[in-house]
């Protein structure tokens, strides 16, 4: 769902009821609820009660449906479309759009959600059009300066962090992680904030163990082993017991770690997630090949938590 009206329209319907029956709280009949699902009445926090009361279902799972901001949701929809559909012109001209609509203004003065939307367009569509920047040395002063001047991380935060780690030194990077993790709050953050926050620890092992700091990404493994599973997909546990044997096997040249990081893309691939298995494989042969293959270069895959938890 992209907001409250829809919500409401979308649980009625699978609940095989009829507007008229819709009726909430203290009301006689249902222009209450009429008035909420047309969108003619703003809804209130008791609005939502009282209808999670009628449907019986819990106030956080109609949340969990009501995702209301409609901007990012529109953001995700171009960039899925942008990364998978890249020759296709009408979808170029309005992600560029969009792009040039944020580039062209001073990072400075960017909201934390524009420089998130413009900075995850540069991370995954540089490579693909020219018409989009790399993240440059510039961008990150800003970047680590503007994220280490909070007080508080949300869900943007974290995005614009997961996406511009990787060109970050490494006293920037591991400042920014101590600053960002582990999730403060987490029992009041949504999945989507838990999601992003996970990415950006599995961002930054890969990035230590490209940059050939073994020791360090098997500390911040340490540390993603030590967050609350309760919010850990099982994809973010892939990924860290991957790269996690992927580092011992860099650090000791032991060859039992090596079989298994194998045999972790084998289930990977066995629960039909194709593209992370084939990214894996490709890193994990290089990688063996010669340790140093991506020291220095940005120009790899990071493999994103899928959407499941």
């Amino acid at each position: 769902m992209n907001n409250y009206t829809d919500t409401l329209k979308f649980l009625r319907n699978v609940n095989n009821l009829k507007q008229k029956e819709m009726i909430i709280g203290k009301e006689t009949d249902n222009s209450l609820y009429s008035r909420l699902e047309t969108g003619k009445l703003k809804i209130k926090i008791e609005h939502i009660e009282q209808v999670c009361d009628h449907l019986d279902i819990a106030p956080s799972e109609f949340m969990a449906f009501a995702e209301i901001d409609t901007e990012f949701l529109q953001y995700k929809e171009k960039l899925n479309k942008a990364i998978n559909r890249h020759t296709d012109i009408i979808i170029k001209e309005n992600v560029l759009e969009d792009y040039n609509r944020l580039n062209n203004q001073d990072i400075k003065k960017l909201t934390m959600k524009d420089l998130a939307f413009l900075f995850t367009y540069k991370n995954n569509l540089y490579k693909l059009w020219y018409e989009v920047e790399k993240i440059n040395s510039d961008d990150i002063k800003v970047i680590v300066n503007r994220l280490s001047n909070k007080q508080f991380y949300s869900m943007y935060d974290y995005i614009l962090a997961l996406n511009t780690i990787n060109y970050m030194n490494n006293h920037q990077a591991d400042n920014i992680i101590k600053l960002m993790t582990p999730l403060q709050y987490k029992d009041q953050r949504s999945i989507q904030t838990k999601k992003y926050a996970n990415v950006l620890l599995t961002n930054i092992i890969s990035f230590k163990i490209y940059q050939m700091d073994y020791e360090k990404a098997l500390e911040y493994v340490k540390l993603a082993e030590d967050q609350d599973p309760t919010f850990q997909s099982y994809y973010f546990r892939f990924d860290i017991q991957y790269h996690k044997n992927l580092a011992l096997y860099l650090q000791k040249k032991d060859t039992k770690y090596i079989d298994i990081a194998r045999n972790l893309i084998s289930s990977i691939e066995e629960i039909q997630d194709i593209q992370t298995a084939k990214i894996f494989k490709q890193e994990l042969n290089h990688l063996v090949d010669n340790p140093a293959y991506y020291k220095n270069n940005t120009d790899y895959d990071i493999v994103q938590i899928k959407e499941q938890n």
